[in-house]
């Protein structure tokens, strides 16, 4: 290769020797050039880097191939780029320009080059010097660490703060979906990809790293990708430089995709949430919901919300009748009407999201929240609405079922200082409707209280009553009509209170209920009925009664022991199965096969069971061949409309053709006057119980009774004993 004219420059003891040893010192390559571009010079560190010798170099021109140069993105750099070219054709220098050079060996090496123009003193140039750095193990680094940081699925990113251009990695386009070319170079049109909620939070946490480099810049957001996506991003970086002053003038950083954990996350705290077998907000939701509305109103005197406390009044029948499968149905379907009655756009709380407004506590107790109602008033608007569409007919299992719900309504004014209070209060308020009859919505009110109070007080009585023997059985005679004679006693619980007297059995039964005793007052109910019923045969020879009825509870009724129970009471009495009738409510009787199963073994005993209150429940006079029951009783609504109404008279003679077609005994129940008796013996209807012949009667008193019984029953009228 033909070599251009070369400056040299000799050690003569002149400044320029100084100048020459600096030169051959320097850590950075140095090569000269001349105005055709071929080097006239070039320092010991040029050497070193590429690989080649100062007479190597000398002449050679980046026009030459053999340097096979390529620029910083990997494309081919032909010589008239170079940057010694690009300086000696335009006169503009060049600093930081990247270009990777192949040396003898075929090994590349990256440069990082800055380049200036040589003049002579007239102002013409002369050549250009190209000052250079070997940066191939750094970018090597560099390269290791974006395989890394790409591995790892880091978008990064380094903003130059003075120019606010923004440089990205692959991986960070690839993360929302662009090529390279197509991302924003500068921060402001970066912001715009940043979710507009999130923007304020986005640009806050990095002014305040920007302001204080101890305040490390890490946090969350949204960004736009594009598809349209919302991806979640975490943010992380530091400013890598700052000026004299101590302003940022670079900064780098990453950017992870944690979309698919805030959606896990999203979708735990759901779960969490939520009530997994309604889709409904959970108690802990509502809680949260609740408190929400609490600490407004503290705020907002004048901002008002509501809740209202659901139960369902017919649920327990539901689940223990029909099984579980049947109760998770209808809480479904409870659930759905509420999602359908509390539809957005409700004009009485505006602005709210009332899809969301109604949750599940557990069982069968929901609650809606009302937040922004205009007046208070309107709360048991939405409640009346509510009971509407609540009390329609659920098809459960292809069984048409009518199940009621009882609402407790508190509203803001009334009650508002915390969520404990609110639910206790809305709770307590829903009990009063239950209270006051079921299938209603009731306002709360502070006096309310005290009522629950007596009910636990009741309870708390009830238990001791139940250890101390308070409770007692009273008997109501079974009457042949025709006849006069009695047939048996139906055994009825009452309490005898020390300080209250006599409780009522419409309060304290529902408690004992509540309260998961009703199983003992029913067992204490068998075996006293079935003690008095041995002692009165034994005692009164044919005065006493043939057989005694004793009701049976839900409870008793899912509890298989009862038939170990019956049997060995009997025995214990030395008492024949057909001294014993059990009475069951029809709503009971249709229930899970698992009952009408438990219902034959005690028929297969050989006690008596009888259908109570018929023609109230589920039955049908078509179904009665499907219960194991050899009696029917006639519920006292039929019996008191039958003298003035021919519908109920008809109905009362239909359900006695058909008793005695499968050869069922017929019993009347709640005959109070002497026409409604003769109606009855005229349907064909010959037993009958009622205050026309007598009320419920202590043990002592109905001995008495039963000792002293008119011959005349119906000439007995308004002669009857009370319960002494």
């Amino acid at each position: 290769m033909p070599h251009a004219k070369v400056l040299h420059i000799p050690p003569t003891g002149h400044p320029l020797d100084d100048l020459y040893t600096l030169l051959h010192t320097l850590p950075a390559g140095v090569v000269v050039h001349d105005t055709g571009g071929a080097i006239v010079e070039a320092n010991t560190e040029a050497e070193r880097v590429l690989h080649l010798t100062r007479d190597q170099l000398l002449g050679l021109t980046p026009l030459d191939p053999r340097w096979a140069a390529i620029d910083a993105i990997g494309q081919d750099l032909p010589g008239d780029r170079h940057p010694a070219m690009y300086t000696l054709r335009t006169g503009e220098p060049l600093t930081g320009a990247q270009i990777g050079v192949q040396l003898p060996d075929g090994t590349r090496r990256w440069l990082r080059v800055n380049t200036r123009l040589l003049l002579h003193g007239d102002g013409r140039a002369r050549g250009v010097v190209a000052c250079f750095l070997d940066e191939t193990e750094s970018r090597e680094q560099q390269r290791m660490l974006d395989l890394t940081i790409d591995g790892a699925g880091l978008g990064s990113w380094d903003w130059h703060l003075p120019s606010g251009r923004i440089r990205y990695n692959g991986r960070w386009a690839r993360m929302f979906g662009f090529a390279l070319a197509e991302l924003p170079d500068k921060i402001n049109a970066w912001m715009r990809l940043v979710h507009p909620e999130d923007a304020t939070m986005a640009r806050a946490a990095l002014r305040a790293h920007l302001n204080d480099a101890s305040v490390p810049y890490r946090t969350e957001f949204r960004m736009r990708a594009k598809s349209g996506e919302w991806l979640w991003v975490m943010a992380a970086g530091a400013v890598i430089e700052r000026d004299r002053e101590g302003r940022a003038l670079r900064m780098a950083g990453v950017h992870v995709d944690i979309t698919p954990h805030k959606h896990m996350a999203q979708a735990l705290s759901d779960a969490a949430l939520t009530d997994t077998l309604t889709r409904l907000p959970n108690r802990a939701s509502m809680q949260q919901a609740i408190q929400r509305c609490v600490d407004r109103r503290q705020l907002e005197p004048d901002w008002h919300f509501a809740v209202l406390f659901m139960d369902f009044d017919r649920f327990k029948v539901v689940n223990d009748s029909l099984g579980h499968e049947a109760g998770d149905e209808l809480l479904r379907q409870i659930a759905s009407r509420l999602r359908a009655t509390l539809r957005p756009g409700d004009n009485v709380a505006q602005g709210a999201d009332l899809s969301d407004l109604a949750g599940r506590l557990g069982g069968d107790e929901f609650v809606v929240l009302l937040s922004g109602i205009r007046h208070p008033d309107d709360a048991m608007t939405v409640a009346n609405r509510l009971l509407k569409a609540l009390s329609a007919p659920y098809d459960l299992q292809g069984r048409r079922v009518q199940s009621s719900a009882s609402i407790g309504v508190l509203t803001s004014d009334v009650s508002s200082a915390d969520v404990e209070s609110v639910l206790r209060d809305a709770d307590t308020a829903m009990y009063e409707a239950k209270h006051q009859g079921r299938g209603r919505a009731v306002a709360f009110q502070p006096a309310m209280h005290e009522r629950i109070r007596k009910v636990v007080d009741m309870e708390a009585d009830l238990r001791r009553a139940l250890r101390d023997d308070d409770l007692f059985v009273a008997y109501q005679p079974i009457v042949d009509l025709a006849s006069g004679q009695v047939k048996g006693v139906e055994a009825l619980a009452r309490w005898q209170h020390p300080q209250r007297g006599l409780v009522p059995p419409i309060e304290f039964i529902p408690v004992a209920e509540e309260a998961g005793l009703i199983e003992a007052v029913g067992e204490f109910v068998l075996r006293r009925a079935c003690r008095d019923l041995a002692r009165w045969q034994r005692d009164l020879g044919p005065h006493a009664p043939a057989s005694v009825s004793v009701n049976l509870s839900r409870a008793q009724l899912h509890n298989q022991a009862l038939v170990e129970l019956v049997r060995q009471t009997l025995a214990d009495h030395h008492l024949p199965p057909s001294a014993l009738r059990l009475e069951v409510t029809e709503s009971l009787a249709m229930q899970t096969d698992a009952m009408l199963g438990l219902l034959q073994q005690l028929r297969d005993l050989g006690v008596s069971l009888s259908l109570d209150d018929f023609g109230t429940g589920y039955s049908s006079l078509a179904s009665l061949d499907l219960l194991p029951v050899n009696a029917v009783k006639i519920d006292r609504s039929f019996v008191i409309k039958m003298v003035d109404n021919r519908y109920q008279a008809a109905l009362v003679r239909s359900t006695v053709q058909v008793a005695e077609a499968l050869q069922l005994q017929v019993i009347a129940e709640g005959v109070e006057t002497p026409a409604q008796a003769e109606a009855l013996l005229a349907a064909g209807c010959t037993l009958a119980q009622g205050y026309l012949f007598s009320r419920p009667l202590t043990d002592a008193a109905l001995v008495d009774w039963l000792l002293n019984q008119p011959t005349d029953l119906f000439s007995a009228t308004g002669q009857v004993m009370p319960v002494r």
